[in-house]
C-alpha cells in the first residue's frame, strides 16, 4: 500500500458538475491536500478545472494522467460506462481509489476493478455515502440484535424521455438508486444477499423501464424487495427526502416488529419515533474520512470499503440480469465467480 506522507496528491477523473459542486470542495478545505491533475474529455470542464488552486495539470486521457502523474489518490467521478481501465491502472501504480456508484454496469468490469484494488493492496472507497449518515448508523445499531425477516425499499420516480428506437435500453433508477438501496439493506441488516431475481416493465416509447421489481434472499433466509415505479409526469423535489406517496423509503421487519426510515428525517420502530436526525452532510464526511484513513494509514476510518461494496453492485447487477432473463433466479456467488473467470 502506498504510504501518504506530507502532502496528499490527488487526481480527478471526470470533472462534471458533481465533482465541481460536491466532491472537490471538501478536498480544497483539507490541509496538506493538493489536486495535481484532472482528466476529462470536455474542454469546458478542463477549463473550469484549470481554475482550481495550483492549478492542476489537465488531460483528456485518464490513462495518460495516471501514468504521467505521481498521485496518492484517484477520485473517479466520471460515469460508470467510463470506468475500469483508468482505475485499474491507478491501483497498479499504488494509488488509492475512490469511485462513485454504481461502480460499473457490467459485472466483469466491476470484478476487475475489485481485483485490481485488492491485488495492489491499496485502500478503495465507493460512494455509498449514507453509510456515514448517523440515521443509517443508528438503524444498524438498533437492528444488530434483531432477527431480520424482510427488508423493503420503495422509490417513486419521474418518467424519463428517450424512445427505445433512438436510445439503447438503460436501467435508470433500478441500478442508479438500486445499488444504493442494496448496499444500505446490507449495511443496516449486516446480512449478505445470496439470490437475486427481478422483473422489468418496459414500454416501446421509453429507454428506461416503467418499473422494476427486485427480489432478494438474504443469507439467513430472510427476503427483501426493492420497487422502482417511474410514474410521475414531472420531476419530484427529492430535497424533501421522502417519497411523494408518503411511503417510507426503507422498512426493515424483524421478529417482533419493524423499523421504518422516513427519508433522512427519523426512525420509527413499532409506531414510536426512536431517532430524529439533525442536519448532516454525508458527502463531505465520506471524503474527509477516506482521505484521513489514507493520511493515518488506518482503513478503519472509512466505511464504504471497495471490496465490501463490490458485493452490493454484484447483487443488483445479478438482479438486473435476472430481469433480462425474464425473472430467472440467479445465485449471486455463482454470478460473481463466472465474471471472475
Amino acid at each position: 500500500m502506498q504510504q501518504a506522507e506530507g502532502t496528499i496528491r490527488i487526481a480527478i477523473f471526470g470533472y462534471g458538475r458533481h465533482a465541481e459542486m460536491v466532491r472537490v470542495p471538501p478536498l480544497l478545505e483539507m490541509p496538506d491536500v493538493e489536486i495535481v491533475a484532472v482528466a476529462d474529455l470536455k474542454d469546458d470542464r478542463l477549463a473550469k478545472a484549470a481554475e482550481l488552486p495550483g492549478p492542476p495539470r489537465t488531460y483528456r486521457d485518464g490513462i495518460e494522467m495516471v501514468e504521467e502523474e505521481e498521485i496518492d489518490i484517484l477520485f473517479s467521478i466520471t460515469g460508470p460506462l467510463s470506468r475500469g481501465p483508468v482505475e485499474c491502472a491507478a491501483a497498479a501504480r499504488g494509488a488509492h481509489i475512490y469511485t462513485e456508484k454504481p461502480q460499473a454496469y457490467d459485472i466483469r468490469i466491476a470484478a476487475g476493478m475489485d481485483e485490481a484494488v485488492r491485488n495492489a493492496g491499496v485502500m478503495g472507497e465507493v460512494g455509498y455515502r449514507e453509510r456515514y449518515r448517523p440515521l443509517f448508523q443508528e438503524a444498524r445499531r438498533f437492528l444488530a440484535d434483531k432477527s431480520i425477516i424482510h427488508a423493503r425499499y420503495h422509490w417513486v420516480g419521474s418518467r424519463r424521455p428517450g424512445a427505445r428506437g433512438a436510445t439503447a435500453r438503460r436501467p435508470g433508477s433500478a441500478i442508479e438508486w438500486g445499488c444504493h438501496a442494496t448496499d444500505y439493506v446490507r449495511f443496516m441488516t449486516g446480512l449478505e444477499i445470496v439470490r437475486a431475481q427481478a422483473f422489468h416493465c418496459w414500454s416501446d416509447a421509453r429507454a428506461v423501464p416503467l418499473s422494476v421489481s427486485v427480489n432478494y434472499q438474504l443469507e439467513n433466509g430472510a427476503t427483501a424487495t426493492l420497487g422502482f415505479p417511474e410514474c410521475l409526469h414531472k420531476p419530484y423535489d427529492y430535497k424533501k427526502r421522502e417519497n411523494p406517496d408518503g411511503v417510507p423509503w426503507f422498512m426493515l421487519y424483524y421478529e417482533g416488529g419493524y423499523l421504518a426510515l422516513h427519508g433522512y428525517r427519523k426512525l420509527v420502530a413499532n409506531d414510536e419515533v426512536i431517532y430524529e436526525a439533525e442536519p448532516f452532510d454525508p458527502w463531505r464526511e465520506q471524503i474527509v474520512s477516506f482521505v484521513d484513513a489514507i493520511r493515518h494509514r488506518d482503513p478503519s476510518r472509512h466505511l464504504a470499503d471497495f471490496h465490501d461494496c463490490f458485493r452490493s453492485i454484484a447483487a443488483i447487477l445479478a438482479a438486473w440480469e435476472s430481469g433480462e432473463r425474464d425473472g430467472e433466479c440467479i445465485d449471486v456467488g455463482a454470478f460473481v465467480r463466472e465474471a471472475q473467470t
